[in-house]
């Protein structure tokens, strides 16, 4: 009964007309969204939030009104009916991602929560094109700049980054990649912020500092950069990973990590499983594959994880082949200095047509 109660405050939270567009945004979110019309919709859905969330902004005149509206905010942002696909592979693309619209920067990170189908729309997921979404989304509803924002990068000690908004002396970090407190959490003294996942353990660590946003973990203190130039933002965004995928098919978490153990040996994380590789013999089994002929994406996805088709269960090959079109291959034959070989072979095969 009190769980039900709870449910009821919360959903009448919002104003009858931001619940009404946000069910009739989870309606379009249900349909083909690779058709024009469907699209349009979805972009006039997406164009009455910013309008609500404009006027709500220009309503704030005390720390009280700022923490509602982040409150709202959260309550939008959770009653859309989307999930995350986490891909670090596209960080490449994250100056190309900010010349896009906000509603196709909204739209290339989300994937409705339904099904597995309507993937050729979602070009982009990485914590910093999110943080980069956040921080323009902000920007474009907020244009008297009554509230303060800046993107936060906690590299080169965690490849991870977040969207920082406060207004007077109340802050608040929006990360919709955090699992503890999901999207948002208030900065205070020994709140805890999500940084990383290694394997279904989450790390958060814990704020020591609230001007400086200090952190700390196993007495190691951690000091995040902030930035509200975009280009900078992103010219310092650095991976050591190889490759890192995360996405939930049919209710179904699927996890790939690929990362340097040292300049010989990989390590694979595949769900909780964990192997270590020889980087020099992939490295040379995909070139290998580019010298008999040009090879799928999934091939060349199949020979990164050393894996064998043929043995193989049925869901984890459907979920490697809704996986590989996403993968940018050329960050990951940077990462393995094997990105000169495979243009040289490509080159070779345009010639021949």
């Amino acid at each position: 009964m009190k769980n039900k109660l709870k449910q009821e405050q919360k959903q009448n939270f919002l104003p009858w007309k931001i619940n009404k567009i946000t069910k009739t945004t989870n309606n379009v979110l249900s349909t083909n969204l690779d058709e024009k019309e469907n699209l349009l919709k979805l972009r006039k859905q997406f164009d009455k939030l910013l309008k609500y969330a404009s006027f709500f902004i220009n309503k704030i005149e005390s720390e009280k009104d700022f923490s509602n509206f982040i409150k709202w905010f959260e309550e939008i942002l959770n009653n859309l009916d989307v999930k995350k696909l986490y891909n670090i592979t596209t960080i490449f693309n994250l100056k190309e991602y900010i010349k896009r619209d906000l509603f196709m920067q909204f739209l290339y990170l989300n994937l409705p929560k339904n099904g597995n189908k309507h993937f050729s729309f979602i070009k982009w997921w990485a914590c910093y094109h999110r943080t980069l979404f956040f921080f323009n989304l902000f920007s474009e509803i907020d244009k008297k700049w009554i509230l303060e924002k800046k993107m936060i990068n906690f590299s080169p000690d965690i490849p991870h980054s977040a969207f920082l908004v406060w207004f007077k002396n109340k802050k608040f970090i929006i990360d919709p990649y955090a699992k503890k407190y999901w999207l948002i959490v208030e900065v205070k003294e020994w709140n805890e912020i999500y940084l990383w996942t290694k394997l279904t353990n989450y790390i958060s660590w814990k704020i020591t500092n609230t001007k400086k946003l200090e952190l700390l973990f196993l007495w190691r203190k951690i000091k995040p950069t902030f930035y509200q130039d975009r280009i900078k933002f992103i010219e310092s965004v650095k991976s050591w990973q190889i490759l890192n995928i995360k996405i939930q098919i049919e209710w179904k978490t699927y996890q790939i990590r690929l990362e340097n153990l040292d300049s010989e040996k990989l390590i694979l994380y595949f769900n909780w499983d964990i192997f270590e590789l020889n980087k020099e013999f992939i490295s040379l089994d995909i070139v290998e594959l580019f010298m008999k002929w040009k090879p799928t994406n999934y091939k060349i996805l199949l020979k990164l994880l050393w894996f064998n088709n043929e043995s193989l269960p049925e869901n984890i090959k459907n979920a490697l082949k809704i996986i590989w079109d996403k993968i940018n291959f050329d960050y990951v034959f940077k990462k393995l200095n094997i990105y000169d070989d495979i243009q040289m072979f490509k080159s070779y095969y345009t010639k021949l047509k």
